[in-house]
């Protein structure tokens, strides 16, 4: 996941003015999802996601292009309770199985429009293949462990990305991966070309269940990147309160999830342990597929709840079990240690 150095910059109330969730009309044409080339597994958005990167990988490209467009277009949610073009913006983010080098991405992406010169997702994946080699380039320590040489790496490709984003058809800006594409971009940029804060807003009310723009937002909002726990808190208040209808309180323990993804620990955060026990429990009951029970029995461990850890772990098979999805500072082996008796 990508983090930018310039949270800091922005107005503080763009970060914290959530948007309403009455969706924006959709498109009027949505391809079928029952074509034979279609490969979506609506158990899981990360099983999904893997179907179709294996696809690409392998130069499975109308394969793609159908799965990509049937789920871009849904309206249909996960058993996770991920919105279906989440999984399109996933293929290109996942870390396994591996997409190969950054020369070996590009060229993959180069080949996908080389066949179908008009695929939206094919161009998309050349410009995620950008955003991701701009990253290259800047590498992954904070800013003061960065040599200054490889910023401005980083904001010249991030400058030509910007650029070709607005310059992408119609047709691909009318997408939630573009938005979240471009969310990413401009507040990565040191001095982004329009208003992020304008642009979460406007996602969020087109597409309300795509539950990825507020975790760019949220991962801008971090004390390592220039942000405050105060102002942590106050977003993730803010978007779980207007998420309440459709969802519960459930987003405020996803948001304090990937909190704990990025290694902080619940002791740092302004989290509310009552509160948070109680969100995890309502994540769990309302979307108990195995990748949720992983991430919430590994928040139980982190919390030191013995009861709701060994409550999501019963609930698993022990193929189901996945140590990646679990935070860095509580694992499985050691979380079974620690509460055993």
């Amino acid at each position: 996941m990508s983090v930018s150095m310039k949270c800091s910059s922005l107005a503080l109330s763009l970060c914290l003015a959530a948007a309403s969730t009455q969706a924006a009309p959709g498109p009027t044409t949505s391809p079928s999802c029952a074509d034979p080339s279609v490969t979506v597994d609506w158990s899981s958005m990360q099983k999904t996601a893997v179907l179709m990167r294996v696809a690409y990988v392998n130069a499975r490209f109308a394969s793609v292009e159908a799965s990509m467009a049937c789920l871009d277009q849904s309206a249909k949610r996960f058993a996770g309770g991920e919105a279906a073009s989440s999984a399109v913006y996933w293929t290109f983010r996942l870390k396994r199985p591996s997409l190969g080098s950054s020369e070996e991405q590009r060229q993959r992406a180069v080949a996908w429009r080389a066949t179908s010169p008009s695929s939206i997702y094919a161009q998309f994946a050349q410009l995620r293949q950008q955003y991701d080699q701009a990253w290259v380039e800047r590498g992954s320590n904070s800013a003061n462990g960065t040599n200054p040489a490889k910023f401005g790496a980083f904001y010249a490709t991030l400058a030509t990305l910007d650029a070709q984003l607005r310059s992408a058809p119609r047709e691909l800006q009318n997408t939630a991966i573009w938005n979240n594409l471009m969310l990413a971009t401009l507040l990565d940029e040191r001095q982004p070309t329009s208003d992020p804060g304008e642009l979460y807003r406007n996602a969020v009310r087109r597409w309300p269940m795509y539950l990825d723009f507020h975790e760019v937002m949220l991962s801008r909002l971090l004390p390592r990147w220039g942000g405050t726990w105060g102002a942590a808190e106050r977003f993730i208040n803010t978007v779980a309160r207007n998420t309440w209808v459709t969802d519960g309180d459930t987003l405020y323990a996803r948001l304090y999830d990937s909190i704990f993804g990025h290694n902080y620990m619940p002791g740092e955060t302004f989290v509310d342990r009552e509160r948070l026990e109680k969100s995890l429990r309502e994540w769990m009951n309302r979307f108990p597929t195995p990748e949720n029970l992983n991430r919430i029995a590994s928040a139980a461990c982190l919390l030191h709840n013995e009861s709701l850890f060994r409550n999501a772990y019963a609930r698993m098979g022990e193929a189901d079990i996945t140590p990646a999805t679990w935070s860095y500072q509580a694992q499985p082996e050691a979380c079974l240690a620690r509460f055993k008796h």
